[in-house]
């Protein structure tokens, strides 16, 4: 269901989702951190706490010894006063001075050691470990503290063995419970242990766990990318690229309602809609070009029609006189004898010579005009250039122009006549239009590299590398009466093309004359690939 979305749909949840997974990652890692600075500390604060808990002891240790030669002296003096050769009571006020000092830097360590218990308290993050049990032992060694220092504050205390036993005796006591901080210390220590390594497996599985989802997404991400933007981008290029060769049937196709669909689709709508509109061009240019073809087989036809209007010219004025010879005999009725009737049947014979001379004459204009059909045959090339060349040549002997039509061999190739005869014609009426009075064009017909060749040269004005370029493009003329459509050279090309041959056209300047030469497969060797899908009207 979620496929049919829009693609910024698709998109903003799977950003948010990465987003949530990267974010708990990252959660994870800031609390790791925390956690690593606040083990760090409570270390540290352990590790000060260290030299406070062998201080107590050291100075716990001190006072009993210090208490005990207090008690020592005590019982030398009762006993063996009169030997001992130094003076009690300065000895007596020297271990005083060190008892006291002793327990001055007792109390103070015990207070370090206190407040460092709390900071530890108030910073423990971590929980490790319950200080009840230390707290309770610290207060039991403070209660001997201040009962030592209430015993040592009374004048005399040191000449007073009860007092001394009594103190020994907390003495003992404190160092029973100074005993017992390393114990504390260890024990927590432990805990520390314990709990940073619960806590690193928590933080360790979780951020592992964070990035495996974050992984998870991504590689989804990706294949939804794949499925949701790529695959169908693929699909639209190639579809595209299908459509470009001209493959105007091809639809694309692409399930779901998103983005690339409502493209897909577009692009279908606008394929059919281009093949509508291509089919309806083809249409209009298959006729436009129909009636290109004949207007320019008409402006060739109508070329020779000064030349044939001349050459049945001198035949009917022979039909003429002949008719009005006969004429002027019949009213002289001297067609009685036998030399009228000789003269008169010499008089019909000259009229039905010339008749059948126009009839030859209009009969070979007519074939050159005529439409044709579009099945092609196997013509001889000479017979049929040929025949345009007798066509064409009293128009150039009234124009004082020579053309030539070099003895050759058959040459058999397999097209539709009407159209070749119309490419001849082009070239021909070109080059009479190239050259001036007394211009010659010469043809030549031959085999070149296995195909037909056809070479039409003059002696005519030539032509300019950039008119050459530019000669078989539509429309472009450059007839030096300003006359023509541009489309004779350019319609010759397109029926020579498709009948698997091509036209080439050669000048090595203007004056130099030009040449125009025609390739066209001999019969039998056209590839049926290269059959002919254009025809001339």
């Amino acid at each position: 269901m979620f496929a049919h979305r829009p693609i910024r749909h698709k998109l903003i949840l799977m950003l948010l989702l990465l987003l949530v997974f990267m974010t708990a990652g990252s959660l994870a890692g800031l609390t790791g951190v925390w956690s690593y600075r606040t083990t760090v500390k409570s270390i540290r604060n352990h590790a000060e706490e260290k030299p406070d808990e062998k201080t107590l002891r050291r100075w716990v240790t001190n006072l009993r010894v210090n208490i005990k030669e207090i008690e020592t002296l005590l019982d030398l003096s009762d006993k063996w006063a009169d030997r001992i050769p130094f003076e009690v009571k300065n000895e007596q006020k020297n271990l005083r001075q060190q008892f006291e000092t002793g327990l001055t830097f007792f109390a103070t360590t015990l207070a370090s050691y206190k407040l460092q218990m709390e900071k530890r308290d108030r910073g423990n993050a971590l929980q490790i470990g319950s200080s009840n049990e230390e707290r309770q032992t610290v207060r039991e060694i403070n209660i001997c503290l201040k009962k030592i220092e209430k015993q040592t504050a009374v004048e005399g205390w040191i000449e007073d063995k009860s007092t001394i036993e009594n103190i020994d005796g907390d003495l003992l006591a404190l160092q029973d419970y100074s005993a017992k901080l390393p114990y504390f210390v260890h024990n927590r220590l432990v805990n520390l242990a314990d709990n940073v390594r619960v806590e690193y497996h928590t933080f360790f599985y979780t951020t592992l766990a964070c990035m495996l989802l974050a992984a998870l997404t991504i590689v989804l991400f990706i294949r939804l990318f794949i499925t949701w933007i790529f695959r169908p981008l693929t699909t639209l290029i190639t579809g595209s690229r299908q459509v470009a060769t001209g493959d105007f049937d091809f639809r694309i196709q692409l399930s779901g309602n998103d983005e690339m669909s409502e493209l897909a689709d577009a692009m279908n709508n606008m394929t059919e809609q281009f093949q509508i509109i291509q089919k309806d061009l083809n249409q209009e240019v298959e006729q436009r070009t129909i009636q290109m073809v004949r207007s320019d087989k008409m402006a060739s036809v109508g070329f020779l029609a000064a030349g044939v209007a001349h050459e049945i010219n001198n035949p009917m004025q022979s039909i003429a006189l002949c008719a009005e010879s006969l004429e002027q005999r019949l009213e002289d009725r001297s067609i009685d004898d036998a030399e009228g009737i000789a003269a008169a049947k010499k008089y019909l014979r000259m009229i039905q010579d010339e008749a059948f001379r126009c009839k030859g004459i209009t009969a070979q204009l007519l074939d050159l005009s005529r439409t044709g059909d579009e099945t092609e045959e196997d013509t001889d090339l000479r017979g049929l250039i040929q025949v345009v060349v007798d066509m064409v040549v009293t128009l150039t002997k009234s124009q004082r122009k020579q053309i030539t039509f070099e003895e050759c061999k058959s040459v058999m190739i397999v097209a539709n006549p009407q159209e070749i005869k119309q490419v001849i014609l082009n070239l021909i009426n070109n080059a009479m239009e190239s050259v001036d009075a007394g211009g010659h064009i010469r043809l030549k017909l031959g085999i070149c590299d296995g195909m037909a060749e056809i070479v039409v040269s003059d002696n005519g004005c030539g032509m300019t590398e950039e008119v050459r370029q530019h000669l078989f493009e539509p429309f472009f003329t450059q007839r030096r009466h300003g006359q023509g459509t541009g489309l004779g050279l350019t319609i010759a090309y397109g029926i020579i093309e498709h009948h698997g041959g091509r036209m080439e056209a050669f000048s090595e300047g203007p004056g130099t004359g030009s040449r125009f030469r025609v390739l066209l497969p001999l019969a039998g060797t056209r590839p049926e690939s290269q059959k002919p899908n254009y025809r001339a009207a």
